[in-house]
């Protein structure tokens, strides 16, 4: 008898200890997605220097990113065509298409923090974009930190104009618009269909896509230096597969606002490593306006009710 309450309270233990294991291991995942995510600037850039080409590095890089998943789903038993979705597909290749090709062009004219800095707008003109087409509510939280995000872009620009090559700039930061049009998107499109079947089908146009453009304009390129494939390699696993699994895993056991708030850290890491790869320095505009787009993106994937209670508050003493 007097052996149960303690029996219950050990199980009641053990599932609070489980739980924050998983807390932890999920939490740790999305975190080293992050790094996976903001090597990708510095790795682009060395594959540069080593003589590839945007359209051979991103042929490459689907290509072997496409073939990876194909065998994972394969081995699963989960390979699969299309069906109905084929269009869906097709379109939202299409806008990958145009945000990678944007960033990627992006990182021949600018550093690789300014780019970074730019592009991590996205967020934040999902927002603005749910609120235009898909009628979500454009709250005080994401009106303050869409000022924040366009004072941010303001002061990059604004203050790099003279120092940086003002294409690279516009380059990263349509390629943050076209991304956010791309999530949107896939909010509607992707109903129904298994994510990795669809993310295989994606790269795999965007393969197709690539290697066709660097065939037709004779652009695609083996002829660089030996470095480059190490740089493909790192691309493909570090920067393209290994993230993209490890945010979904992580997110799985943490939920999507703790992994959306800890993937504010993916610009954090993308500075940090120009910085020590590239030796590239953040300048003030960067630092600056960096901040603020950060704290914009962070404020949008917080909880609404802090601001929510303020608004009640001031209309219930007004």
């Amino acid at each position: 008898m007097g052996t149960r309450p303690l029996s219950g309270a050990r199980r009641h233990a053990d599932e609070a200890s489980s739980a924050h294991g998983e807390q932890l291991w999920g939490s740790l995942a999305v975190l080293l997605s992050t790094v996976g995510f903001g090597a990708l600037p510095t790795l682009t850039k060395l594959a540069y220097a080593a003589g590839l080409n945007v359209p051979t590095l991103l042929s490459f890089r689907f290509g072997l990113a496409a073939l990876a998943i194909w065998g994972t789903l394969a081995i699963r038993r989960q390979a699969r065509g299309p069906g109905r979705h084929v269009f869906a597909f097709l379109l939202l290749a299409a806008c990958f298409i145009g945000n990678t090709a944007l960033f990627f062009s992006s990182l021949r004219y600018a550093p690789a923090t300014a780019a970074a800095v730019l592009f991590y707008t996205y967020p934040v003109v999902v927002a603005l974009l749910a609120f235009i087409f898909l009628r979500e509510p454009l709250t005080l939280q994401r009106a303050l930190a869409l000022a924040l995000a366009v004072l941010g872009c303001a002061v990059v620009l604004g203050l790099s104009i003279d120092v940086v090559d003002a294409r690279g700039m516009v380059f990263a930061l349509a390629s943050g618009v076209v991304y956010a049009a791309y999530i949107v998107l896939s909010s509607r499109l992707l109903r129904g269909a298994a994510v990795a079947v669809a993310s295989a089908w994606i790269m795999t146009f965007m393969a197709v896509a690539f290697a066709s453009f660097g065939v037709a304009t004779g652009s695609l390129d083996v002829s660089f230096a030996p470095a480059g494939w190490l740089l493909l390699l790192l691309i493909v696993t570090v920067s393209t597969v290994m993230p993209v699994q490890l945010f979904l895993a992580g997110t799985l056991r943490v939920g999507p606002t703790l992994a959306s708030i800890l993937g504010t850290m993916e610009p954090v890491f993308a500075v940090l490593f120009a910085a020590l790869v590239l030796g590239e320095r953040l300048g003030w505009p960067q630092a600056i306006g960096g901040g603020l787009i950060v704290l914009a993106v962070l404020l949008l994937r917080l909880p609404p009710s802090p601001l929510a209670n303020l608004a009640r508050w001031r209309s219930g003493t007004s």
